[in-house]
């Protein structure tokens, strides 16, 4: 009788389910648990910071091949949030504002700002820039944001001569 019920013991499935789900549905919830707060402590890595959202208006000259860029609406560009902001005419690129130039460069372009770049290659309001290359009708223009971490960039406005 003794042999019987210890292979009864072994063969009774009963209460085997029920403990099973328990800990699996515990495993569950410390799995999530941990992957929350790694997230939350920001453990788990940043994902990548997003540019400013902001509208320009432009107003290309042919007869004196000026362009001028005007930060018409949205978010600011400063140097808390933006390294760089470069307009690329063509294959030129000319720098609106740049934060990483030195340590006390403060920028903030605001609705109202702008900048005037002659096609033939050299701007006002910001550093001089030569170059060979003239630019007309069908060329594009990018107003490019690089994030004040320098880990992304991105188009923020585009338009074409």
């Amino acid at each position: 009788m003794q042999a019987s019920s210890l292979k009864a013991l072994f063969t009774d499935d009963e209460g085997v389910s029920p403990v099973i789900g328990v800990i699996l549905m515990v495993a569950v919830t410390v799995i999530l648990a941990a992957v929350i707060a790694s997230f939350v402590m920001n453990m788990g890595g940043s994902l990548s910071e997003s540019a400013p959202q902001a509208n320009f208006d432009y107003d290309y000259d042919a007869d004196s091949q000026t362009l001028n860029i005007t930060h018409d609406s949205g978010d600011s560009f400063t140097n808390e949030n933006t390294d760089s902001l470069d307009v690329k005419i063509g294959s030129e690129r000319f720098t609106w504002a740049n934060g990483s130039a030195s340590a006390a460069a403060e920028f903030d372009i605001t609705a109202g700002s702008e900048i005037t770049i002659n096609v033939d290659g050299t701007t006002s309001g910001t550093e001089d820039v030569n170059t060979e290359n003239s630019h007309g009708s069908g060329t594009e223009v990018r107003v490019i944001w690089t994030a004040n971490d320098g880990s992304s960039s991105q188009t923020v406005s585009q338009y074409t001569l």
